[in-house]
């Protein structure tokens, strides 16, 4: 049926679960994708979750070039189970990449979240922007409709804040971004620019629109140049901020730096300079479900707020 291949069957978590949002499924997707070439393996996805990345983000035009390669129920009898559901979110399991000592043909393994950068970093950078990258149109839009060339050029450094509030604001878990740290942390990356950074534009990316013009309007008193990130009206798509960021984000400050899809804003971003809130959680309450040194790469920068002041905090596995 499928040849004489070794096979990959996974079965994704977040793809099954109707409340999970994008940067859970490229996380998955993306890991997926880095297991099976170390395993040497031929990656099938469940067709339920194919059909869902296709129905929900079908800009994605690369990410799943290949639809031929999905199985149904009809094919699990033949695997080797492993069920990785048990591990936690936001922390590296290496025994996943152990299953290269199993000499079954055919092997499924149950997989949740993959939030780390480990689980990916063998993709690549050049090969991460290349898997996602999307239709002309979300492309034309990003490089054209959202801010215009004019302001654009107007800067000579894009300071791009993302900032995640919405359901942030009622889970149990991660913290929300809040103007005690956004606005002194915009002000403390200012600072750190280049002397030569004459004209620094400040683009806040998010979901509150509200709270973000809040924002906004508080830089400009204080004479920093700054604009919204506005929706576009041609097509509702959220990965066009990604598409933004890869053009020309030169820094990405993460107010709420548990957020997925501002790690993958970040991860993609032109710069590849990062700093991030050392705040991801409310109260603890993530407990050993998300380790820090797993989920930020090392090369990316935290900030702390303490006393209304800004520090920086080098992580464990910073390496600069």
């Amino acid at each position: 049926m499928y040849g004489s291949e070794p096979l990959l069957l996974v079965d994704l978590h977040s793809l099954n679960d109707e409340t999970t949002r994008v940067g859970n499924h490229v996380f998955e997707f993306m890991g997926s994708i880095a297991l099976a070439r170390k395993l040497n393996r031929t990656l099938l996805v469940h067709t339920t979750a194919a059909e869902r990345m296709h129905r929900e983000h079908g800009e994605l035009i690369n990410i799943w070039p290949d639809m031929e390669l999905t199985f149904s129920n009809d094919l699990v009898s033949f695997a080797t189970v492993f069920d990785f559901f048990k591990f936690h979110c936001c922390r590296y399991y290496p025994a996943i990449f152990e299953l290269k000592n199993c000499s079954d043909s055919v092997i499924l393994v149950k997989l949740r979240f993959l939030q780390s950068y480990k689980y990916v970093a063998s993709l690549g950078l050049t090969e991460i922007r290349h898997l996602l990258g999307t239709n002309e149109t979300l492309t034309r839009i990003a490089r054209e409709k959202l801010i215009t060339p004019e302001k654009l050029a107007q800067s000579d450094h894009k300071l791009c804040v993302h900032s995640r509030r919405g359901d942030f604001l009622h889970t149990y878990h991660a913290a929300y971004s809040d103007t005690n740290f956004t606005l002194p942390a915009i002000q403390f990356v200012i600072n750190k620019l280049n002397s030569s950074v004459e004209r620094p534009l400040v683009i806040m990316i998010g979901d509150d629109l509200e709270w973000q013009t809040e924002i906004t309007q508080l830089l400009k008193k204080s004479s920093i140049d700054s604009v919204l990130l506005p929706r576009s009206k041609e097509i509702n798509s959220p990965i066009i901020d990604w598409q933004f960021s890869e053009m020309y984000c030169d820094t990405v400050l993460l107010t709420g730096s548990a957020s997925t899809f501002g790690w993958w804003l970040a991860h993609v971003s032109k710069g590849q300079k990062v700093y991030y809130n050392s705040v991801y959680q409310k109260k603890k309450r993530f407990g050993d479900m998300f380790i820090p040194e797993d989920f930020f790469p090392p090369y990316w920068i935290s900030l702390k707020l303490e006393r209304s002041q800004i520090s920086q905090i080098l992580p464990a596995n910073f390496k600069g």
